[in-house]
């Protein structure tokens, strides 16, 4: 059997990685792995000939909550526990943090056996966009003063703190938010991703308001767009339909309870960032 060796992921890993993402048919670009390496960890398998034969990375929300993603083996370095191997590094890295994932259904028996539980799942949305009417309540695009707010509502709403995560979607694509007596209560996130765009996360305690960013976005967007819906935010499916964004696939979600204790997803985070950062 040929040797494989494990390292730290590098910048310069970032076309392997990206060559493996499109052999699995993912949509990620390049763009993709590096917005995600920049405020994450991860770690390669490396063949003998000196390329990428699997990846996986971390991402570190404060002290207690880490999510994993982008764990990929070739389909020529398979059955060989290489998967396996990456993944303990990366449990390594997370420390006693407790670990979210999606898996897929071959992934899952795997995760099962290393204390990963489900708590719900996940509902992938997609399509060319088919505008809808304008929102009944405008949004309005977040400003700077409104970061101290935004990052307070996420921290609340996904329940841990990821403020890097944030302000790098700010940088990397638009945000809005709504106001209600002087008070942000609804926030949302679009950046380029894979085919087209990307919206999340979505946050919002009340479903209009969620409904209205929805309408904003489709509104002001042509072509593919994309959003991960949490189980909290299941309703706005139909609504996502209407707007040529239909369901495509329905993953599980799971967690490796620790010091961040279960899921800490509350109700009013209604769509993820994205399935691997949570």
């Amino acid at each position: 059997m040929s040797s494989v060796t494990y390292r730290s992921f590098r910048p310069e890993d970032i076309p392997g990685a990206h060559a493996l993402s499109l052999e699995a048919n993912w949509p990620h670009r390049l763009a993709d792995w590096q917005f995600a390496l920049d405020i994450g960890q991860g770690v390669i398998a490396v063949d003998e000939k000196g390329d990428i034969a699997a990846t996986g990375l971390v991402w570190f929300y404060g002290d207690s909550v880490a999510t994993l993603g982008l764990m990929i083996v070739s389909q020529h370095h398979r059955s060989r526990g290489i998967g396996r191997a990456v993944m303990d590094r990366l449990l390594d890295l997370a420390g006693d943090r407790s670990i979210l994932l999606h898996a897929t259904a071959d992934g899952q028996p795997l995760y099962e056996k290393l204390g990963f539980e489900a708590t719900g799942h996940i509902y992938q949305h997609q399509g060319d966009v088919v505008a809808g009417g304008a929102p009944t309540t405008a949004p309005r695009a977040l400003q700077t003063a409104d970061l101290p707010a935004v990052l307070a509502l996420d921290t609340s709403s996904f329940g841990a703190a990821r403020a890097a995560l944030i302000r790098n979607l700010a940088k990397a694509g638009e945000a809005v938010v709504i106001e209600e007596n002087s008070e942000i209560v609804a926030a949302s996130f679009r950046r380029p991703f894979g085919h087209g765009a990307s919206i999340g996360p979505l946050i919002a305690h009340d479903l209009r308001h969620a409904e209205a960013m929805i309408d904003h976005w489709t509104q002001n967007t042509q072509g593919f767009l994309r959003i991960d819906l949490t189980s909290h935010g299941e309703a706005l499916g139909e609504r996502l339909a209407e707007r040529g964004m239909l369901r495509v696939s329905k993953v599980l979600r799971m967690v490796k309870p620790n010091r961040g204790g279960g899921d800490p997803l509350k109700k009013s985070c209604l769509s993820l960032v994205a399935q691997a950062l949570g």
